[in-house]
């Protein structure tokens, strides 16, 4: 009887600590969000780092292997008519804006998220059939499929793109990244996107990439992203092969680990005409690195500071406009909205 009983036990253990993570529809963006993450593209740091096998219950250990370095960038979650020429794309109920100013445009529902098209030179360029990017639900060993197909005009005929992508949820454990976070119940799918481009009915140009994303439970946008493109043209002698990783920054991430003397991050007065302050998140030995940069992803201000409770922020010369404050060390890193008026 005893031995059945801890059979029982053990199986209920299992049940509590295996919270297989679902992809839904409420950890889809909004409009007026911001996903804020470094992008590092630089191949000596990305050489020896792996995505790592999928499964059950898995540990991926990134902690010392990658490092939050890069530019910053911002992508912006908007209401399509707020973009230039955005009243073209109908059916899009949500459009992003990044860094370079490119806006793509997306229809986000229930299902996921499929692309619409894009603007760029004063050009739209439309898919045909849409490219859907995220599907929702998705939950471990789930996998979807899509096809799609787009025109772009080029002089003087048009480019034809063709392609498909493959989803599929391959693993979900615990993530541990740069400076001590852990995120618990986290759930890894990968991508692999393939595009065909052809001019004059010849094919001129393939893209295969494979990128990895995990998503943690209730959070926003992936919290990292490793990703790798070979990229064949027809006027090169040799595949072009790149690899990148993106690590999310802002500020709603949360983590398993604690700290005792943990504060809020706040800036005041915010919004400021003037200087501001800046209340950093706890007393360490390490220095703090603080870095400003504009909707657009460009650093504004990056400056160091020893660990102090309080910190002003010379930040009187900014134009008036919307500013992302990142502050980090070894075993910290959050990302402020700051407005300067």
């Amino acid at each position: 009887m005893k031995t059945k009983l801890l059979f029982i036990f053990s199986i209920l253990v299992s049940f509590v600590f295996a919270q297989i993570p679902i992809l839904n529809y409420n950890m889809a963006p909004n409009i007026d969000d911001n996903y804020t993450y470094q992008l590092d593209t630089i191949p000596d740091h990305l050489q020896n780092i792996l995505a790592g096998n999928g499964g059950e219950n898995v540990s991926w250990d990134f902690s010392s292997s990658i490092s939050p370095v890069g530019d910053i960038i911002v992508t912006s979650y908007v209401s399509p008519s707020t973009v230039t020429l955005g009243n073209a794309f109908s059916l899009s109920n949500i459009a992003t804006v990044t860094s370079d100013g490119t806006p793509n445009f997306y229809n986000l529902n229930s299902t996921g998220a499929e692309n619409y098209g894009t603007v760029s030179g004063g050009y739209v360029f439309y898919f045909s059939n849409p490219l859907k990017l995220i599907f929702f639900p998705m939950t471990y060993l789930d996998s979807n499929t899509d096809t799609f197909a787009a025109n772009y005009p080029q002089f003087p005929e048009y480019l034809q793109r063709t392609g498909n992508i493959l989803a599929e949820a391959d693993g979900y454990g615990t993530l541990l990244m740069p400076g001590n976070n852990i995120y618990e119940n986290v759930l890894r799918i990968k991508y692999t996107l393939n595009i065909f481009d052809n001019y004059g009915n010849a094919n001129i140009d393939t893209l295969t990439e494979v990128y990895y994303d995990w998503y943690g439970s209730d959070i926003t946008f992936p919290i990292l992203q490793i990703g790798s493109g070979n990229y064949n043209a027809y006027n090169s002698l040799q595949d072009s092969v790149s690899k990148y990783i993106r690590i999310k920054t802002a500020q709603n991430l949360t983590t398993n680990t604690s700290n005792a003397n943990v504060k809020t991050l706040t800036i005041y007065p915010n919004p400021s005409q003037g200087n501001c302050a800046i209340n950093l998140p706890f007393m360490s030995n390490d220095n703090y690195h603080i870095t400003v940069c504009d909707v657009n992803g460009k650093r504004v201000f990056q400056e160091n500071t020893p660990a102090q409770y309080s910190h002003i922020l010379p930040l009187e010369n900014l134009s008036q406009g919307i500013y992302f404050v990142q502050v980090s060390n070894s075993s910290f890193v959050q990302t402020l909205k700051f407005i300067k008026q």
